[in-house]
């Protein structure tokens, strides 16, 4: 099936006009919704959209992305493999936001994690039912804390880390600067 026609279909069971689950999508996520324009490419079929667009169409669906992908085509979801400025943004508040980096083709997710002063993200954990899980962790600029279980550790500029991520883990800047770090986790599961 093409992400269009899935798209439209779960649009028609919620008995969602384009402009109802456009507005939901804005409800929901604010100024960085996808435009009305996307959805219309989207649905269309002249856009396949990145990560995060689908994310929002889930979002908006309300439908976990695994079950949205699971009957899409792979071959018809964009491909993205250069970073180079225009990366997708998924919003943990105005404080944190991780910037999607790698592909959706490929088999691990890379992220570019931000964290304003005083900014963490909210609790995460893979589901431990669906495999192993890894995540590794590369301070670029400021201090990070890695919280993994009970076990809360500093990481600095340069520092790395890599943890079972089924495990409840978040990420903390405690620091006045802003903090950056890239994430990778492998396999891939968004």
């Amino acid at each position: 099936m093409e992400l269009k026609d899935k798209v439209i279909q779960l649009r028609e069971e919620r008995h969602l006009t384009r402009q109802a689950l456009h507005q939901r999508i804005v409800e929901i996520v604010g100024k960085d919704a996808i435009s009305y324009k996307t959805l219309q490419r989207i649905e269309s079929g002249r856009f396949d959209g990145r990560l995060t667009s689908l994310y929002q169409l889930c979002l908006g669906l309300d439908v976990p992305l695994k079950d949205f992908l699971e009957e899409i085509t792979r071959d018809n979801i964009k491909e993205y493999n250069r970073w180079d400025g225009q990366e997708e943004t998924y919003l943990y508040h105005d404080t944190a936001r991780a910037e999607i980096i790698s592909g959706a083709k490929m088999p691990f997710l890379a992220l570019k994690l931000n964290l304003g002063p005083q900014a963490k993200t909210k609790l995460e954990q893979d589901p431990k039912q669906l495999g192993d899980y890894l995540k590794w962790i590369y301070v670029l600029k400021g201090k990070i804390f890695c919280v993994v279980g009970d076990k809360r550790s500093l990481l600095k500029t340069g520092a790395c880390a890599s943890f079972d991520s089924t495990l409840p883990h978040y990420f903390e800047n405690a620091e006045t600067n802003k903090a950056q770090c890239l994430i990778i986790q492998h396999p891939r599961h968004l």
